[in-house]
């Protein structure tokens, strides 16, 4: 630490360079901190990025159906998060999406992740979505001139299972997510949520929730 010493008093400009060295080493430290916090919970910049252009372009498909007066918004959410999905899967094979679309007395509720979601509403009722990502492996048998053959088929639950529902909520809606359970404050007017999530190379989901959600 540099310093200007006169008569055992510091000067003003010995002052000056101390509170400098403070500040810079505060400003170091931050930043170090900053660093290590990142490399502890990597965020992987191509599923932000898919989750980002998520959120835009379904905004902008429910919009445009709010504008030009379409009468099956919902329809055309759950056909664009199906296409975004074929999409995005190419680019992260972990990318898990849940959303619920509607208000207080009509809600729809869909599971594009790959576990089971359990429902519960303010109303009472409860219900289980299958994950429709997940992915099931079945075995068909045949016979070729007498002879058995088999083969494996991998399918995703989206095909066969139950992966959506509609109910008349109430005020909130709960969400039980492989052990986290979301809480959905909901309101008259429609609104559109969502959850979109992966698993990185050192198993850290990474989940984002718009700030809406509460």
């Amino acid at each position: 630490m540099v310093y200007w010493q006169e008569n055992k008093m510091m000067t003003k400009r010995g002052q000056f360079y101390i509170i400098t060295a403070l500040i810079i080493a505060a400003i170091v430290f931050g930043l170090t901190t900053a660093m290590n916090y990142a490399t502890v919970h990597p965020a992987p910049a191509q599923f932000y990025d898919l989750s980002k252009n998520f959120e835009a372009e379904s905004t902008q498909v429910i919009d445009y159906g709010v504008y030009s007066g379409a009468r099956d918004i919902q329809g055309n959410v759950k056909n664009f998060t199906k296409a975004f999905l074929e999409y995005a899967i190419e680019k992260d094979p972990n990318i898990e999406l849940f959303y619920i679309y509607g208000n207080s007395t009509a809600l729809t509720i869909v599971n594009y992740g790959k576990n089971e979601s359990g429902i519960t509403t303010e109303k009472g009722s409860t219900e289980n979505l299958a994950g429709g990502s997940a992915l099931t492996v079945s075995q068909i048998n045949y016979q070729i001139s007498e002879k058995t053959f088999s083969q494996d088929i991998t399918e995703r639950a989206a095909n066969f299972a139950k992966i959506s529902t509609t109910v008349n909520p109430g005020d909130w809606v709960k969400i039980n997510i492989a052990g986290i359970v979301y809480d959905f404050n909901l309101k008259n007017q429609d609104q559109f949520r969502f959850i979109i999530k992966t698993t990185t190379s050192t198993k850290e989901t990474q989940i984002v929730v718009p700030p809406e959600i509460e």
